[in-house]
């Protein structure tokens, strides 16, 4: 046997000690968790749905209307009452629905919803990593205009987040969807 210059170095397994085993496929592997008191990216600020512990950030300049608590939140870029009659989004606008699916309503299903609306035709669909270790699928979808979500779950929650515009922010607001304190 080779020595080392450190012992703990180098392991032999002997009949006492045998090899580590490697883990299986099968063995699940923890999820990482983004602590709760996570700060906003510069020129962010945080959204929290506290009645389900659902956070999002968010330009600070966006605003934060029609909320109903552990159900939805509408996150947008400009004003609420600048769009009344169903105009059409002016350049660098964005309107995201955060909806917070009842808990009988699982990804999969909510997956299904959005694969099924007979209006709506899913043009790309992608697994993406969240900034909390979680995965989501990210789809791009062509229906009355083009539309971004997100579709996750936060606190056994199935959660969708679509948004509408201008989609250039969609990705780095999407990414830290996750759990609050």
């Amino acid at each position: 046997m080779i020595q080392s210059c450190n012992p703990a170095a180098v392991s032999t397994p002997t009949p006492e000690q045998p090899s580590p085993v490697p883990p299986t496929p099968t063995q699940k592997i923890p999820e990482a968790t983004v602590p709760p008191d996570l700060e906003p990216p510069a020129g962010f600020q945080k959204y929290q749905d506290s009645q389900v512990s659902v956070s999002i950030f968010i330009p600070e300049n966006w605003v934060v209307t029609n909320i109903v608590p552990g159900q939805f939140a509408l996150l947008q870029s400009y004003p609420e009452d600048k769009y009344v009659g169903g105009e059409a989004f002016e350049s660098g606008d964005t309107k995201c629905d955060l909806a917070i699916l009842p808990p009988d309503i699982s990804v999969a299903d909510a997956l299904q919803q959005v694969k099924s609306d007979p209006i709506a035709t899913i043009t790309s669909e992608q697994e993406i990593v969240l900034q909390s270790g979680k995965m989501g699928t990210r789809t791009d979808v062509e229906g009355m205009g083009r539309s971004l979500s997100l579709i996750t779950d936060v606190n056994a929650r199935a959660i969708v987040l679509t948004c509408f515009g201008e989609l250039a922010p969609f990705d780095e607001i999407a990414i830290t969807l996750g759990g609050s304190e």
